[in-house]
């Protein structure tokens, strides 16, 4: 039996602001693999906490696109529709008890959610080493996982221009995982929920193609080291 994934979408805009899509990148069923169902859920939902339920997917991910707060001056593409639909079905994940999965903007999404805060562009940050965006940079995770030891380095994919800070994390969010030197939040977790969310895709080309495997299947099985010591 196949296993489903429940996709939150981006918003795009077409034919001058007449039309508001949906859209998921390819890239996602491709990672999820055959054995996965991909699952896309739209935006403009009456109820998501119903539709969820009622789609009773194994794991909720929440991908990237839009930005999840204005650039002050600056051209943003932000989706307050899409804000309300991720925490609506963030909060009803959350009471089900679904593994959830947070990428790029889903991570600031989650962050947003338990009361963090989102830098809107990382662009002239002290020590920026000005590689968030499109191209792959050194991460440090902070925490064990699997074969990886705290401290241990790790290359990984950045497409994005706005970020969290380490002052920004939320109270109940712990922080695994920065960026080198400049030490922008590249990965949280939930301590007893199972939450877990990166700033970098993989579902694209990943040079941390082995751990972003890994940190799915055991956020999956519940066997992440914080949750499998509760």
């Amino acid at each position: 039996m196949m296993r489903r994934a429940g996709l939150s979408m981006r918003e795009v805009v077409a034919y001058g602001g007449a039309e508001i899509r949906d859209a998921l990148a390819q890239d996602w069923p491709r990672w999820l693999g055959s054995e996965w169902f991909a699952a896309p859920i739209p935006n403009g939902l009456e109820n998501p906490d119903a539709y969820l339920t009622e789609l009773a997917p194994d794991v909720l991910i929440l991908t990237g696109g839009n930005d999840l707060v204005p650039v002050p001056g600056g051209r943003s593409d932000t989706a307050p529709r899409r804000n309300c639909t991720e925490h609506a079905l963030l909060t009803t994940a959350i009471a089900l008890g679904l593994p959830v999965l947070g990428v790029c903007r889903g991570m600031h999404l989650i962050n947003d959610h338990f009361g963090g805060a989102t830098t809107p562009n990382l662009a002239g940050i002290p020590a920026s080493t000005d590689t968030h965006a499109g191209r792959d940079h050194e991460t440090r995770v902070l925490s064990r996982l699997g074969g990886w030891q705290a401290g241990s380095a790790l290359r990984t994919n950045s497409y994005h221009n706005q970020g969290v800070l380490p002052d920004q994390v939320a109270a109940d969010l712990i922080t695994f995982a920065v960026s080198v030197p400049d030490e922008v939040v590249e990965a949280v977790y939930h301590p007893w929920l199972p939450i877990v969310a990166v700033q970098w895709h993989p579902e694209r080309s990943s040079p941390s193609a082995t751990f972003d495997r890994f940190l799915f299947d055991a956020l999956l099985d519940r066997s992440l080291p914080w949750l499998a010591e509760r």
